[in-house]
């Protein structure tokens, strides 16, 4: 599925309903006004559309943006995780080759958030789950380049990924790690 979602990219399909929409539209219009209407799969398809268009097009920036929305729809969605990493994984390839890296920052958050839930990551997921080594991420390293070209959005998307890991791992650091967010958010 990998080269799939590659390959599709680079083709596009004429056949689809969206595929006159910009993935600057589709991103907006499936990231921030849909969900009010729709469940969050209702999203996927288009967000995928809008990745391929983009990647088509030329338009790297959205095409990539709607990859990492339908990535955070898919996981909330309830998503298989393997599927999510291994597509996640694609995306990032992506990313790499169009010098997406913001995208491509978030993006491997959240794929060591699903690698984490798995288990099936390195010896580091076993022994400190809530921690984002791994296969994907250097936490400790994404956290210092974010910081250091102060992108906002990555450290929250890591913070936010290990307060849900935290939460669904019954984890007694939760409000440790809620306190160091609001103290990101804030600063």
């Amino acid at each position: 599925q990998e080269q799939e979602l590659e390959q599709e990219g680079e083709q596009g399909r004429e056949d689809d309903p969206n595929h006159n929409m910009t993935p600057a539209v589709v991103f907006l219009l499936h990231t921030h006004v849909m969900h009010w209407k729709d469940p969050f799969n209702c999203s996927l398809d288009p967000l995928l559309t809008g990745y391929r268009i983009g990647l088509r097009t030329g338009q790297y920036d959205h095409a990539l943006a709607c990859a990492n929305s339908y990535a955070v729809c898919a996981y909330n969605s309830g998503y298989e995780l393997s599927v999510l990493e291994r597509d996640l994984n694609a995306f990032g390839s992506q990313a790499l080759a169009y010098r997406q890296h913001f995208a491509l920052d978030a993006m491997a958050a959240i794929r060591q958030m699903a690698l984490n839930l798995m288990g099936g990551n390195t010896s580091n997921t076993a022994s400190r789950p809530l921690i984002l080594t791994g296969d994907a991420m250097d936490q400790t390293q994404a956290l210092k380049d974010a910081q250091r070209q102060r992108n906002h959005y990555t450290i929250s998307v890591i913070l936010r990924a290990r307060l849900e890991l935290a939460y669904l791992l019954n984890s007694t650091h939760l409000e440790v790690l809620l306190e160091d967010f609001e103290e990101t958010v804030e600063g």
